[in-house]
């Protein structure tokens, strides 16, 4: 059975990664979904988000592609353990999700990597979820940030783990 917990901006800037963590059971992660509500109109936003295939390539040139097709000139590249994880620093509309996340595995070459099982899961499901935590046998592997790309600085190489630095996210 899957417990959601679904934090508010604040309460996720005063919880810590840690303690999210120490709260879980047996077997479960912690995982980012790309949903957003917005609280002024309560309308639903995705954050961009895309899984590679395990044993891909380091995703940096496709990541830049796909970027350039959102306008979304920041992102971060985590390895999971078994793959990569993109974040994209954009909020779209669902529509827009279903088209990014379609031009994804569309509009790329074989070799870009870009996990299609996954993909196509997300479309039937409406949204994303990427693990953050690697706390159950399957995932022994807690994700490391292992590039962040800022707009101003446009290329800035750095490790840690995610938790840490989720404000680049929001």
């Amino acid at each position: 059975m899957q417990r959601h917990f679904v934090p508010s901006k604040v309460e996720l800037m005063e919880t810590s990664f840690e303690e999210l963590e120490r709260g879980l059971r047996s077997g479960e992660e912690v995982a980012l979904d790309s949903r957003c509500r917005m609280a002024q109109n309560e309308q639903v936003w995705h954050l961009a988000m895309l899984d590679w295939r395990p044993q891909s390539e380091f995703p940096m040139r496709h990541a830049r592609r796909l970027a350039a097709l959102i306008h979304a000139p920041e992102f971060l590249i985590v390895a999971s353990g078994r793959s990569y994880h993109v974040y994209f620093k954009k909020l779209l509309s669902t529509e827009e999700f279903r088209e990014f996340l379609t031009r994804s595995i569309l509009a790329e070459d074989s070799a870009s990597g870009v996990d299609y099982r996954w993909v196509a899961h997300r479309l039937l499901d409406g949204f994303a979820t990427l693990r953050w935590s690697g706390q159950s046998w399957r995932h022994a592997h807690e994700p490391q940030v292992v590039m962040c790309r800022k707009q101003a600085t446009k290329k800035k190489r750095t490790s840690g783990r995610v938790g840490a630095l989720s404000e680049d996210l929001l």
